[in-house]
């Protein structure tokens, strides 16, 4: 499907994923590390927030827990939650807007190790996203993986879609 004809249908809650191919810069090196490091088929999630006719996603990136405009991260995959998020939800996603986010080195070390990063203060994508669902009594109980998190999704809640630009 096309953005443009799935943007006025996405609502705040649904689920946003991404995968990544290629290495081009170091950026993507990351990336292919986490991937690799976590076995996971995607790379990053996020939850999709609806304001002012606008779509962003809440997500947690290298710079920390953002909101950013959605139609600047095409293309993603797409799980769509029966419900909008509750008011106690947003309330949570925005109350952790700007905490720092956890370092990929620390994630792969954490995945080889079996050692949890829950108990810091910084997050991880799939921490957030499942802290938000867990915040509107809807979780996903699964491991902090993004294809753990999309998985469970899928299971609960329905298909995945493809948007592409």
């Amino acid at each position: 499907m096309r953005y443009n004809d799935v943007r006025p249908t996405l609502k705040t809650g649904d689920l946003l994923a991404w995968t990544h191919d290629g290495i081009e810069s170091w950026h993507d090196f990351e990336v292919q590390l986490v991937r690799v490091g976590t076995r996971s088929e995607f790379t990053h999630v996020g939850v999709a927030f609806v304001f002012a006719q606008r779509v962003f996603v809440i997500e947690a990136v290298g710079t920390g827990v953002r909101i950013f405009p959605l139609s600047r991260l095409l293309p993603f995959y797409l799980v769509r939650k029966p419900k909008p998020l509750g008011e106690v939800a947003i309330e949570y996603a925005f109350q952790h807007i700007g905490v720092e986010y956890e370092s990929k080195l620390a994630m792969v070390l954490a995945f080889i190790t079996g050692e949890s990063l829950a108990n810091n203060k910084r997050l991880q994508c799939c921490e957030l996203t499942r802290a938000i669902y867990d915040a509107d009594d809807d979780p996903l109980d699964c491991e902090d993986k993004p294809t753990s998190v999309v998985r469970v999704a899928m299971e609960t809640w329905g298909p995945l879609e493809w948007v592409a630009p």
